[in-house]
Formats: structure tokens, sequence, C-alpha cells
């Protein structure tokens, strides 16, 4: 056996403490080059640190007759190494992503054998060249700093031995101790994403920017792993320090000391809650981030739901994570009046009514969204100020039909974390105003329109004489 390769095995084994004595550990065999040098290095090691190791080889019978060699090729060899071997023969019927629904067959096998023979880890055979070519395969995706770490050496107890070594590395290994693999021809087919990367785009890179590239970005995810890692930590010490109460699946945080947080550090924050009411952060992307971000700016009382039946609510000072939808007291949410009073306070914002008496000489800016001229006498008493609801729909002005709100939303590509803040100005059976966005066509002002209604709206602010007197106190 090749010292120098045997020793920086034992090595990346301690530094990163994939294996203990007495382990019970899974090792995934397929017959390839990576998985059965792994074989050997296990069976070298198992009397030295006293593993009880078995060898499991998923038949995915989707090669035609090199499927069964592989599958016999195994079983003779786990024979001949005195290695105890369970061999899974299944179909994978859909044709369609055939590379992710065999990973999940394959770890809910090694998850099987897990509970049911008491083992402990899986060892997995990928090797540097496969970690290069999932950090460009996430990057190519669009993956964050935690997608370009890419495989880790101990995720969770599923562990990877051969990292630190390059393919060549390993098969320079084999050779020299005359270890016999079988050759996986689909390896070579360049209908699969990450074929392409390793016949294609990695040796272009290789023969015109940087012949030594796969230590380069093997180097890069481990970067990545650390600083993931470091991110980690700072989430949860923000945890453990802003958490307000944690009670049945429901964690609040002050808002006042969230903002103050950098936003790297609060995708973190929010992903690991998320993660707790939902068992798995991998769900939680950039577009549940920026919706969380946007409530906390936005006023009280409002919620969102994100993937996978998770609610954020905030409420006063406080943000909410629920994994159930919120009840909220909507008699906060509206105001009916019996006249057109000259301002209210609505929420953050100050709403106005003036009547003006009709006149050709008139001029009006409808450019201004804040402002509506909508025509008085075909208004209903009681006003009602409020947000949407469900099924609501109005006559937006130049249109002759109803329109549900939430399709005219989403025609004019509203952010769905700022529909439930839209101020909705409604008379006693139809909506009047769309604030800032659109009237109804039953209330413009045509020829024959007598009293014009001026609706404005505007943000409250601390008046200069509140605010001068707070900054000399």
């Amino acid at each position: 056996m090749s010292k120098d390769f045997y020793t920086r095995f034992l090595g990346f084994i301690k530094e990163h403490k994939l294996v203990n004595k007495q382990d019970r550990i899974i090792i995934a065999v397929s017959g390839g080059l990576d998985s059965t040098v792994l074989l050997y290095l296990m069976k070298e090691i198992r009397e030295e640190l006293e593993l009880t190791i078995i060898a499991v080889h998923i038949n995915y019978q989707l090669r035609d007759g090199e499927s069964d060699r592989d599958e016999k090729f195994i079983r003779e060899l786990c024979l001949h190494w005195s290695v105890p071997l369970i061999c899974h023969r299944v179909s994978i019927h859909s044709k369609s992503d055939v590379e992710n629904n065999a990973r999940q067959i394959r770890f809910q096998a090694f998850n099987k054998i897990k509970d049911e023979y008491a083992f402990s880890k899986v060892a997995l055979g990928h090797n540097k060249n496969d970690q290069v070519e999932t950090l460009l395969l996430h990057l190519f995706r669009g993956a964050g700093i935690t997608g370009l770490r890419g495989i880790l050496p101990n995720n969770n107890g599923i562990i990877h031995p051969l990292l630190a070594f390059t393919r060549e590395e390993i098969m320079k290994f084999a050779n020299e101790n005359n270890i016999v693999y079988c050759q996986d021809t689909t390896n070579d087919e360049s209908i699969f994403e990450r074929n392409k990367i390793r016949h294609q785009i990695l040796p272009l890179i290789k023969q015109n920017i940087n012949p030594n590239i796969i230590d380069r970005l093997a180097n890069t995810t481990e970067i990545f792993r650390k600083t993931d890692l470091l991110l980690r930590e700072k989430a949860n010490i923000l945890f453990t320090k802003l958490m307000i109460k944690n009670k049945n699946d429901k964690y609040i945080f002050p808002v006042k000391e969230l903002i103050k947080e950098n936003e790297v550090i609060l995708f973190y924050f929010f992903r690991k809650i998320f993660a707790l009411l939902t068992d798995s952060e991998k769900d939680f992307y950039q577009i549940h981030f920026e919706d969380i971000l946007s409530l906390i700016k936005k006023s009280t009382n409002r919620y969102i739901r994100i993937a996978d039946n998770v609610y954020v609510l905030k409420k006063y000072k406080d943000i909410m994570f629920l994994d159930k939808e919120p009840k909220i007291d909507i008699s906060s949410k509206e105001r009916n009046l019996n006249r057109f009073p000259r301002r209210i306070l609505f929420e953050n914002f100050y709403i106005s009514f003036k009547t003006i008496e009709h006149k050709k000489s008139n001029k009006y800016d409808f450019t201004n969204k804040n402002i509506a001229f909508v025509d008085r006498d075909k208004i209903n008493l009681p006003i009602k100020i409020r947000h949407r609801k469900f099924g609501d729909k109005f006559y937006p002005l130049g249109m002759n039909c109803p329109k549900k709100l939430k399709d005219f939303f989403i025609d004019l590509k509203v952010p769905r974390f700022e529909r439930d803040s839209v101020i909705i100005i409604a008379d006693s059976n139809k909506i009047i105003w769309v604030a800032t966005y659109r009237i109804d066509e039953r209330v413009k002002i045509t020829e024959n329109t007598k009293h014009i209604l001026r609706i404005k709206l505007s943000k409250k602010i601390r008046s200069f004489r509140r605010a001068r007197r707070k900054k000399n106190r």
C-alpha cells in the first residue's frame, strides 16, 4: 500500500473526526473506482479502529447487462475481502431526473439499514474532483455561501473520507495496489450536467486558464465551509440573545434589535428558525428572506406565508414565526366613516377628504398616485378604509368588467409581501380606490359630474416641533 496515500487518508479522517473507535459504518459501493478504493481502505483500518463495516450496493437495473455485472463483481469482491454485503435491487420508473430519484432511493435504503442494524454512519466515495464539480454546479445555479461550501466531510453522519484526493491520485493508488474496479459508461455521457462540467468545462479551464484548477477550487470550498460555519455560529448567538419567547412552535423576537443586524447574519438567522419549524433548511430561499425583511419594515399586524406553511407575523414591536396561520383581530384594520371627514389617521397614514364643486375650468393633477379624484355623488356611505379581503373585485379605471383584486396585483407585478398593506377605500357596496394604484371605473369623473371628492393619502411623519424637542433633551 502507498504509505503517503494511507497516511493522508488517516490524517483527513482524524482532522475532520470522520471515524471513531468501534464505529459501525455502512460503505456505499457501486463497484466503480472511488467506492471500491474506499471499501479497500476501510477494510484495512477496521481492525486497528475496531470498526464494524458493511458494504451496501444498490442495483438500479438501468444499464442492461452492466448493472448485473457490477453486482456480481461486488459480491465476489466482498466475499474475497471478508466484508458483509447487502444488495438492493430497485427500479426507477420515472425517466426524468434519474440522478435525483436514484439518490433518494439510495438514501432511503441506507437509512433503513442504519435503523435495522444499528449503524451510525454512511461512508461515500466522493473525491476532490467531485467536490469541484459540485461547487461549479451550485455556482451556475446561483447558490449562496451554503451551496458553495460543496460536499461536507461529515454531514450528519454521511462521511466522505476521500475528499482529500483527486481522481488521478485514487486511480494511481488502485493501480499500485492491484485493486480491480468496474467502469460505468454513463459517466462518459454528456446528457448529465455533472458530466458536461467534468468532460468539457474543467478540461478547458485546465488547458487555458489554470492547470491546478481542481486544487484551487477545492481550497475555495474549504473557505466557504469555514465562512458558512462562522455565520451559523453568529446566527445561533443572535437567536439565543434576542428570543423573547418560544412556545408551541412560536418564536418571537424584537424588531428593533433585528433591524440593527447585518443582512447576511439575518439570512442565516431566519433560515435557522425556518429549519426549526420544518426540520429542514433546504427550502428556504432568498425570496423568503426578502419577504421577511420587507415585512419587518412595514406597519404592524401583517403576516406573510412562506414555504411549508411557515407564517411570519409582525405585531406591534415584535416579529413572530409560527407553523400555523395567525389569527389577527381585524377591528384594528378597518374604519367605517358615516361622513367625509377632513382628515383621519389610519395606521401610519393620514387620509384626507375634500369636496370640490366641479367646473370645466378646474384642473386636476391625475399624475399624483397619492391622490384620487372621484365622483362624490356615486359614493354610498359609509366609507370603509381597510386592506384587501378574500374575493375582492372591482372595475379598474378603463375596464367595463370586474377584475379580482388578486389578479390586478399580479398583472401589475405588485410584490406579494406588499399586497396586504395596500390601503383600500370602499363605500357600502364597492371599492372606490385601490390607493396609489387605480380608482374604480364606476366612480370616475364624467361630463355629468357635479361634485368631486378628492382623497389624499400621506405618510404620517413626526412633527418638526416634536423632533426638535426630542433632539434638545
